[in-house]
């Protein structure tokens, strides 16, 4: 399992994905439970487009990474 410094150049590429970064801030803080759940689904199947290795648990932590990327975005 990687890092979150070594997922980091991912989330950098998936941030990159202006549709899904669109549905992912829209998703942020939204309260639904399911709909959290669907969009860390989403995230992971992007992000195993990309690199085929990626696992759950390195799903869930790029959702992590993603999630700083789009507060430092509103700083």
């Amino acid at each position: 399992m990687r890092s979150r410094e070594e997922l980091a150049p991912l989330a950098v590429q998936i941030s990159a994905n202006t549709d899904l970064m669109t549905r992912f801030r829209k998703t942020m803080g939204c309260g639904v439970d399911e709909r959290a759940r669907e969009m860390i689904d989403e995230v992971r199947s992007y992000a195993c487009t990309i690199d085929p290795e990626v696992t759950c648990v390195e799903g869930a932590r790029l959702v992590l990474l993603l999630m700083a990327i789009v507060e430092n975005d509103r700083t």
